[in-house]
Parts: structure tokens; C-alpha cells; sequence
């Protein structure tokens, strides 16, 4: 049982660092998405679990590039206060459409396929 343990907690591990390095690889002034990340790394369904994962990132992860498949902010309470994700984001050099939207030209690119 121990065994199971230690490789769950390895794969975690691995996940959680592949996570991390796909976003400290997405560009300044680009986003990336929850969902684009996890079909990246073979987890088509996973938007949810990177999401969670997001959670443990640590303050050197540039975390605000990471929104969700509608284009929102949905990770701004994350960061401490409504409204910190996207003064993140602008100064990061994302230019915002009026509503919060953010332009197109700021995705990062697409997934491969799987």
C-alpha cells in the first residue's frame, strides 16, 4: 500500500511541475487556459484539476496568465482581491475590450493534438 502511495504522490508531483513549467513558458503580455494546458499535458478533460493545481503555485509562477476557456478571469480571487488578476494581466502588457474581455491577440497558442 505504501508503494501506491509514494508513485501517487510521484505522478502528482510530475504533473504539478509540468503544470508549473507550461506556464512560466507562456510569454508576458499572453494567456494561456486552464483547458489548453491540461489537453498540452494528455488530460483532454482536465481544466478542473490544473485549476486545483494552480492553487499550490508558488508566487514566482506568474499564475495570472492561466483564464479560463471563456476568456474570463474566473481565478481572480486567488489573488487576495477581485480585480488583482487583471491589473496583473495589464501590466503584463494584456490589453482589456470594454466588459473585461481581453483581446484575442493575447492567447499564447493552441494545444497539440492528442
Amino acid at each position: 500500500m505504501a508503494n501506491e502511495s509514494d508513485a501517487t504522490r510521484h505522478q502528482i508531483s510530475t504533473v504539478m511541475a509540468q503544470v508549473f513549467a507550461l506556464v512560466q513558458a507562456c510569454p508576458q503580455g499572453r494567456v494561456t487556459t486552464y483547458s489548453w494546458i491540461g489537453k498540452a499535458l494528455g488530460y483532454p478533460r482536465g481544466a478542473r484539476m490544473i485549476g486545483w493545481i494552480m492553487h499550490e503555485a508558488s508566487d514566482s509562477t506568474p499564475a495570472q496568465r492561466v483564464i479560463n476557456s471563456k476568456g474570463e478571469l474566473s481565478g481572480s480571487r486567488a489573488f487576495g482581491q477581485i480585480g488583482r488578476m487583471r491589473q496583473l494581466l495589464e501590466a503584463d502588457g494584456v490589453t482589456f475590450l470594454p466588459m473585461d474581455a481581453w483581446t484575442s491577440n493575447a492567447m499564447a497558442g493552441t494545444p497539440p493534438a492528442t
